[in-house]
């Protein structure tokens, strides 16, 4: 019988320890520009800005990158 859950099969989100992602890292996730990552979020009011190594930059929880992701599918239709 195969595992129905992540971590049911050894894998637990996040993965790298960090319980956000860049916007960086989002657009590589969903495929998409950086430019159309930072439209969606700023019209619908997903993600926060840190500070970091790289300076500031938008950051998303996993839940704001899944409703990020649902609203860029619904744009691209």
């Amino acid at each position: 019988m195969l595992p129905r859950t992540v971590e049911g099969m050894g894998l637990r989100m996040p993965v790298n320890g960090q319980e956000s992602v860049a916007e960086d890292r989002a657009a590589v996730l969903l495929g998409l520009p950086m430019a159309e990552i930072r439209c969606i979020s700023r019209i619908c009011g997903l993600g926060h800005i840190e500070n970091g190594d790289r300076g500031e930059q938008v950051v998303f929880t996993y839940d704001e990158l899944q409703r990020l992701c649902l609203l860029a599918a619904q744009s691209s239709k």
